[in-house]
């Protein structure tokens, strides 16, 4: 029994780090389409500067690769850590990461 309530809190750990992740990741690119919507309203005064549609861009694909990673990275470890034997079963989409 211990080891199906360390099991169970592993996955509960699991779950709470990729949710976080994921809400910092949509919080993230959610700012940065608020953004360019502030420069794409009036394109002959951008207020941000010399900060263009390109470099957003280019920001949100970083940051949103990085944190992909940095997912697949925990679910790695997990599966590694705690739930080797049936880690196939359990989480059969992480050979994707």
């Amino acid at each position: 029994m211990a080891g199906d309530t360390q099991n169970l809190q592993a996955l509960s750990t699991y779950l709470d780090g990729k949710i976080k992740r994921y809400n910092l990741m949509f919080a993230v690119n959610g700012g940065i389409f608020a953004l360019a919507r502030i420069i794409t309203s009036a394109p002959s005064e951008n207020p941000l500067g010399k900060i263009r549609l390109t470099h957003l861009a280019i920001g949100a694909i970083a940051f949103t690769s990085i944190m992909w990673s940095r997912i697949c990275g925990l679910l790695i470890l997990m599966v590694n850590k705690y739930f080797k034997p049936e880690g196939k079963r359990l989480f059969h989409s992480w050979q994707h990461c």
